[in-house]
């Protein structure tokens, strides 16, 4: 091989980069929830209303669903936030991608016969597979309770005690996959050579990742539609962001042998880093969204 690149080789890749970015723009044109709405009614909604009826956990479900006369605003909006996320279908859909994720990451280093896959597997779901979890509960929030904000509004602080019940809610089922994917990836590796780190990572990923997703739900105003740039902005900004802010754990975790025996002090460093960053972040979107929300989002 003399280096050089084959000109019909080159010719051809262009090609097929030119085809995929045209039938992107033309996918982007079309509104595909008039004919896909029933289907993802069955699939998706349809499931989480019957669990209930092969899974009864009478303790957990009166602690996470019912509202007593007690409860502070906040936690009732988190309770409500739940019950809207299992009703929705973003649930059983999380469900699915944890199924899917948790087999493609099992399945692809015996494909590929890498030894040492399991430690990129790890870092990979943790970095990239944590930030989808919120990002979908966003799409869906959108698209089935975006309009109904003005209701919030007619209360003393109900921007505020909503975007806190959010926070939580978001919070709760991204760590709950997110461990549930590290954890059934662990265990087909046979391996967690980073357990401190990784665990630290997936906490601030997750943390991170929810408070960029309610950033981006609530300040973009076009609703998200298929292959749309907006659908893929409601990705990227909570993916990149959190990674950007998790660089440091990050750093952390790809040099030996910080990464596979972290010192006590290391540890103690890496968390207050995560609550101070998480505090400030935290404290910041909640004053700029409790100000005031867009204009009604256009469709």
């Amino acid at each position: 091989m003399d280096g050089r690149a084959d000109p019909q080789a080159i010719f051809l890749l262009t090609l097929y980069l030119a085809f995929l970015v045209a039938a992107y723009v033309k996918a982007a044109k079309t509104n595909f929830y008039a004919s896909v709405t029933p289907v993802l009614l069955s699939a998706l909604m349809e499931p989480p209303k019957k669990l209930p009826r092969y899974l009864r956990l009478p303790i957990l479900s009166d602690a996470l669903f019912s509202i007593r006369p007690g409860d502070r605003p906040s936690i009732m909006m988190f309770k409500l936030h739940l019950t809207r996320i299992v009703r929705d279908g973003s649930l059983w859909t999380a469900i699915l991608i944890l199924m899917i994720f948790t087999a493609a990451n099992m399945a692809l280093p015996r494909l590929l016969r890498i030894e040492s896959f399991p430690e990129v597997a790890q870092l990979t779901l943790v970095a990239l597979y944590t930030p989808l979890f919120p990002a979908l509960l966003s799409i869906n929030w959108c698209v089935s309770e975006r309009q109904n904000l003005w209701i919030v509004d007619t209360t003393a602080s109900g921007r505020k005690n909503y975007l806190s019940g959010l926070f939580y809610a978001y919070f709760m089922v991204t760590v709950v996959f997110s461990s549930c994917l590290y954890g059934f990836v662990s265990i087909g590796a046979r391996e967690v050579p980073f357990l401190e780190i990784d665990i630290a990572l997936l906490l601030a990923m997750s943390i991170f990742s929810v408070l960029f997703s309610i950033f981006t739900s609530f300040r973009l105003r076009r609703a998200p539609t298929p292959f749309s740039i907006s659908s893929l902005l409601y990705v990227l900004i909570p993916m990149l962001g959190s990674i950007l802010l998790s660089l440091p754990i990050l750093v952390v975790r790809l040099f030996e042998p910080l990464a596979s025996d972290p010192t006590p002090q290391l540890l103690a460093n890496i968390s207050i880093f995560i609550a101070i960053v998480s505090i400030v972040f935290y404290r910041i979107l909640m004053r700029s969204l409790s100000r005031g929300l867009p204009d009604t989002m256009k469709v």
